[in-house]
């Protein structure tokens, strides 16, 4: 994670990393983390439909539904099916943190199927690049962006580019533009 946040670092951008095994309540750390009032939340790591991680889960449809915060923030997940957004099965994570009115996310970028975790490292760092550098004046064009410069490099990460989506309004404004 390190790695990827070093890779296209901005003087107008500043990561804080908060890694889930250094904590003794993970959920409620990272509540407290967002409701302290963040711009990004960015994850990488074990995911499913409904949350992230597992024992303890770091975070959950529900936990996510009830957050309140006092501004929303944009979601960067770098993790498998967080993102689904139709189905009988309930909410996805990523669609219950948009669709939360008290402080969840203005937009969430999420994949919507099972990936492989290197090529979500992929697109991760791309998009990531492309909105730091301010290149892109909002969120949508930074992720068509991204996709349009790894589109074509090999099957596997054509398919994550087909799958992977961004939940809310495409025309946010990029903070480092």
């Amino acid at each position: 994670m390190t790695a990827l946040a070093s890779s296209c670092r901005s003087d107008s951008v500043q990561v804080d990393f908060w890694f889930k095994r250094s904590s003794t309540d993970p959920a409620a750390e990272l509540e407290a983390q967002a409701s302290s009032g963040i711009d990004v939340l960015g994850y990488l790591g074990h995911g499913s439909m409904w949350g992230w991680s597992s024992d303890p889960v770091l975070l959950n449809s529900t936990l996510a539904g009830g957050w309140v915060n006092p501004r929303g923030f944009v979601l960067l997940s770098w993790t498998c099916f967080d993102g689904a957004f139709v189905g009988p099965w309930g909410d996805s994570l990523a669609w219950s943190l948009v669709r939360n009115p008290r402080g969840g996310a203005l937009l969430a970028t999420a994949a919507t199927t099972l990936e492989e975790p290197r090529l979500l490292e992929e697109l991760a760092e791309e998009l990531l690049c492309r909105l730091t550098s301010g290149g892109a004046s909002r969120f949508g064009d930074a992720l068509r962006e991204a996709k349009a410069a790894l589109a074509g490099r090999s099957p596997e990460l054509t398919d994550l580019l087909l799958t992977y989506a961004l939940l809310g309004d495409p025309t946010l404004p990029n903070p480092w533009r």
